[in-house]
């Protein structure tokens, strides 16, 4: 058996989560030519929203969605795509700028988005990074408090727990990250910095070396 050292798909402004010997490979996100396109209505800028990953394991993924949702409603000068389970009761009540929507092509849709509100699971915040969109993170459990804190802390978003979020503090929180321009500065930075990571970080003959060295040892 061979120790390996941990391998991290993060930023090293991300570090402080991890001790022991820990080797930041970037973002590890490859755009794919063959996404579907996705037609987005109108103009209104769009805010996309899903906690789709593992939905269902958290408890309260369901009635924050609905809160979002009833945020949605009042703020009509902007579209809105949920990513939502199959297993999700959809709104009754026809939204004119709200889609519901079971498989989504998410880069396609990051492309052009405002907003990204995110679980916080490293997939979807290191995509969201990736895109240069700004994140609202409701984080539920595992690493996602984690990442949530980072998110913040590198002013690439903000953070509202699932157990405070409310109608009005989400439609605060949303309009804040659209309209305060620091906040897509900051992660345009952010992005700048893990894409030259994945292009300095010699992954492959880091992890070599290191299995060269405990097979000699």
């Amino acid at each position: 058996m061979v120790d390996l050292p941990s391998s991290v798909l993060g930023p090293q402004a991300f570090g402080d989560s991890f001790s022991g010997k820990v080797t930041h490979l970037g973002l590890g996100v490859e755009p794919r030519d063959s996404e579907t396109k996705y037609e987005i209505r109108g103009t209104k800028k769009t805010i996309f929203v899903s906690f789709c990953s593992n939905f269902d394991l958290y408890k309260d993924a369901d009635r924050v969605t609905n809160v979002l949702l009833s945020a949605a409603r009042e703020m009509e000068d902007f579209n809105f795509i949920f990513h939502v389970p199959s297993s999700f009761q959809r709104p009754v009540d026809d939204l004119a700028n709200v889609v519901c929507e079971t498989q989504v092509p998410v880069f396609k849709i990051l492309e052009t988005a405002a907003v990204a509100v995110t679980h916080g699971g490293n997939g979807g915040v290191k995509e969201s990074i990736f895109f240069k969109v700004p994140i609202l993170v409701v984080p539920f459990d595992f690493d996602q408090p984690g990442n949530a804190y980072h998110v913040e802390k590198n002013g690439a978003g903000l953070v509202i727990s699932p157990r405070e979020i409310t109608k009005q503090n989400a439609r605060n929180s949303l309009e804040q990250l659209i309209e305060e321009p620091r906040f897509l500065s900051q992660i345009t930075k952010l992005s700048n910095r893990m894409r030259q990571e994945d292009v300095s970080v010699p992954y492959v003959d880091e992890l070599k070396a290191h299995i060269e060295s405990r097979r000699n040892a």
